[in-house]
């Protein structure tokens, strides 16, 4: 049986990247239960009433698509916040149209899995890499 991830977050404040980031993971079968929130401040709300406290049982990998540029709060500092909470089982990609040098070298600082830049139906890294990630569980 082919490995898939627990539950994907993708959190993006562009409804149509949403859209299609979600029926590109369908397609691919990494997961079967996608949740997208729209700012890093509502994927933490989700994320402290859903996947917290770390006590509850073993669910398996879980993944993250985390856009970098959304108002109210960034993902930089949806990051800040995220590594307080020292979750296991969890992948980060940041999700970006940001090719800025100065952006990757921020992300690098963080406990991140890789930086992708959108849109991900024209970026085939963004296959290759959810198929490293599934092998690798």
């Amino acid at each position: 049986m082919k490995r898939k991830f627990s539950e994907i977050l993708l959190i993006d404040d562009d409804q149509i990247t949403n859209y299609i980031t979600q029926e590109l993971l369908l397609d691919m079968h990494v997961g079967d239960k996608i949740m997208v929130q729209q700012s890093g401040k509502d994927a933490l709300d989700y994320i402290k009433g859903n996947w917290l406290p770390a006590k509850r049982e073993e669910v398996g990998t879980r993944l993250i698509l985390l856009d970098l540029n959304m108002p109210l709060m960034s993902g930089f500092e949806f990051l800040d916040h995220f590594s307080a909470f020292q979750m296991k089982d969890v992948r980060i990609f940041v999700l970006t149209t940001s090719e800025s040098s100065r952006d990757v070298e921020k992300a690098s600082q963080y406990k991140i899995e890789g930086y992708l830049v959108k849109p991900l139906e024209t970026n085939p890294a963004f296959v290759e890499e959810m198929q490293r990630q599934l092998a690798i569980e």
